[in-house]
């Protein structure tokens, strides 16, 4: 029944900050904007990879982001290495939270956030991952 992934919804306190982020960052492109009544962006696709995107939606003024154990964790994308990604990363300046490291479940991953603190995971799938033979 289902085919893909398509997009991803991402709340953001300042859209164009969040665009440069998705697009400078880690190679995004932006697809369309739709201002509001202001003028301002109120919604924005950025494409990640073929048929794959981040939806931005401007945030409600003073709006806070939220941590919890239910719902939404992280953002998963990955890339074809580890190492060369992470240097592109910081390249343009972005922090590194976690640096690349083997993970727990075949992979190798480092972790970086959005502009509003959002959790990014980047990975490189390796041939003994727990999902390689799914």
């Amino acid at each position: 029944m289902i085919e893909s992934l398509m997009h991803i919804a991402v709340f953001a306190t300042d859209i164009r900050r969040s665009a440069d982020f998705y697009c400078r960052v880690l190679g995004g492109k932006e697809v369309f904007t739709v201002n509001g009544d202001d003028g301002e962006p109120a919604m924005m696709y950025v494409r990640l990879a073929p048929e794959q995107y981040i939806e931005l939606f401007r945030a409600e003024s003073g709006a806070k982001a939220v941590k919890s154990p239910a719902g939404f964790a992280h953002l998963c994308l990955t890339v074809p290495e580890i190492y060369a990604a992470a240097e592109k990363v910081r390249a343009h300046g972005w922090p590194i939270r976690v640096e690349p490291k083997a993970g727990k479940y075949g992979n190798y991953q480092f972790w970086i956030q959005d502009p509003d603190g959002m959790d990014i995971e980047i990975m490189q799938v390796l041939p003994n991952f727990l999902l390689g033979n799914a």
